[in-house]
């Protein structure tokens, strides 16, 4: 699967997971379900988010096709389930000033300088080797749905990556080599951390170190989320008059109308810009 339709590991960890609590809440005979079945185990979800049941829809679906096409199964299913629509959230994301403190209170958390002057996905975050920094600009080799990018970056994020290689090459007590993780997995403390440059950093550590980032600078935690700082870096760009063509570049999305989410403004915006049209000054 993560082959053929060029799925990132986390959303086939995530399929896993959904399918794998559907065995086991039915026994294991997974081959064996109807439709009914099937609503029955939708209903247990009631009152959770619409975006949860409608990717756990899509994952049995995804299951059961693949089932009925290789022939384990007479019928599919999944084929009749309807799927919620899904929610609209606005995304959260940090303010200017917000967006200084948080880097001026964290100048040698390096994840949080790339989340914010990329907007990488977290996943390509922590596959970003050291032959991917191209000086001026990160190249991501494999990101979601297997599409290539070239992000640029400004002089700030190249002084703080050149900062961090600093420190990690001395705890290294060598120069760092293409294939080495720039994020790799660490031991220790604060004090004296030992790396492994062959293993990326995982998943749930990246949310406990931008966590304690946003904590550091005293910014609400609860409300700030990884993948925030992306929706920071996407915000901020069209804020300064970006194209939202070159944002959907940037962002690597294969769709236009996903990158158009970012075309929310606040109240106090569309206020300012509904003031702009008077017809009582003379032209």
């Amino acid at each position: 699967m993560q082959v053929e339709r060029g799925l990132s590991p986390e959303t086939v960890r995530s399929y896993k997971d959904r399918v794998g609590r559907l065995m086991r809440n039915c026994g294991g005979n997974l081959l064996t379900q109807s439709t009914k079945d099937l609503r029955d185990e939708l209903y247990s979800l009631t009152g959770q988010a619409p975006s949860t049941i409608r990717n756990t829809v899509n994952s049995w679906k995804g299951f059961y096709d693949f089932a009925f096409k290789s022939g384990f199964i007479k019928d599919d299913p999944a084929a009749a389930l309807g799927r919620p629509d899904p929610e609209w959230r606005e995304p959260e994301y940090l303010d200017y000033k917000e967006v200084q403190r948080l880097l001026h209170t964290n100048p040698d958390e390096i994840m949080v300088w790339i989340l914010i002057y990329t907007g990488v996905r977290k996943a390509e975050l922590r596959m970003i080797r050291r032959r991917d920094d191209r000086g001026k600009h990160l190249f991501i080799p494999s990101g979601k749905g297997n599409k290539k990018r070239n992000i640029p970056f400004p002089k700030e994020l190249r002084a703080a990556l050149d900062r961090w290689y600093t420190r990690y090459e001395a705890s290294l007590g060598r120069k760092l080599v293409g294939s080495d993780y720039i994020l790799p997995i660490s031991y220790g403390n604060k004090t004296k951390r030992t790396y492994n440059p062959s293993v990326p950093l995982g998943l749930s550590q990246i949310h406990r170190r931008v966590k304690a980032a946003l904590r550091n600078a005293e910014l609400d935690e609860t409300l700030y989320k990884v993948h925030s700082l992306r929706h920071t870096f996407a915000t901020q760009l069209l804020k300064r008059g970006a194209r939202i063509t070159t944002l959907q570049k940037l962002l690597g999305h294969e769709k236009l109308n996903t990158t158009q989410i970012y075309l929310h403004i606040t109240g106090a915006e569309l206020e300012e810009d509904a003031n702009l049209l008077s017809f009582e000054d003379d032209e």
